[in-house]
């Protein structure tokens, strides 16, 4: 697919920009610790069992069970994808692993999708992390690939036109524990828009 050669071709520059930014963060004080661990991924099942239906409940309850669900089905996206802690001048070598994981692609369900970059698990100079590309789970016929879950409520968008210029734009002091790229392509695989956002320490106390 055309996008995911671009985002493949990005994924060197973005590199390189991390670690320029990487070695200003250091220069920086340092008054907060920066968190190197988050929750742990919970593992789902491959098939996904249809769901049971709701009894009807009185009318004036249906507004707070609905929105109970709501909450907590927009808490969490869970996606399936390829997963690597390493450098993260060497993310485009994911990024390959990605693109040549065609049982993957095979399983993505017609229409428009969108590609999700987790990185997590940061090293204390941020030069290494944990990441994971992947479709969300939803858009899938079935998941041969294990699934990570991520925070995305809690997540905080990075307003930026390039994934270059997100990690300059990130708030080091605030404690970054999680950094998600969202890459939304149309039916022929074709990059239509890019989101960045990130999920700060003072977000999950």
């Amino acid at each position: 697919m055309q996008a995911l050669k671009y985002v493949l071709g990005t994924a060197a520059i973005v590199a390189l920009v991390v670690a320029l930014v990487v070695g200003l963060v250091w220069l920086q004080p340092h008054n907060t610790v920066l968190p190197v661990t988050v929750a742990p991924e919970v593992i789902v099942p491959q098939t996904v069992a249809p769901q049971a239906s709701v009894p009807a409940k009185p009318a004036a309850q249906q507004p707070v069970r609905q929105a109970a669900i709501n909450s907590q089905q927009a808490a969490v996206q869970t996606v399936v994808g390829v997963t690597q802690t390493l450098s993260l001048v060497a993310v485009d070598q994911l990024w390959q692993r990605f693109e040549d994981n065609t049982a993957l692609h095979a399983a993505l369900k017609p229409g428009e999708a969108t590609v999700w970059v987790w990185y997590r698990d940061f090293s204390a100079d941020f030069a290494q992390a944990k990441v994971t590309i992947g479709y969300p789970q939803e858009r899938l016929f079935t998941a041969s690939e294990p699934a990570v879950q991520v925070p995305n409520a809690r997540l905080q968008k990075v307003a930026s036109s390039s994934a270059q210029g997100v990690w300059q734009q990130l708030d080091y002091a605030r404690g970054v524990i999680g950094v998600v790229e969202k890459h939304r392509l149309d039916y022929q695989g074709e990059l239509l828009s890019s989101e960045f956002s990130v999920l700060y320490t003072s977000e999950v106390q």
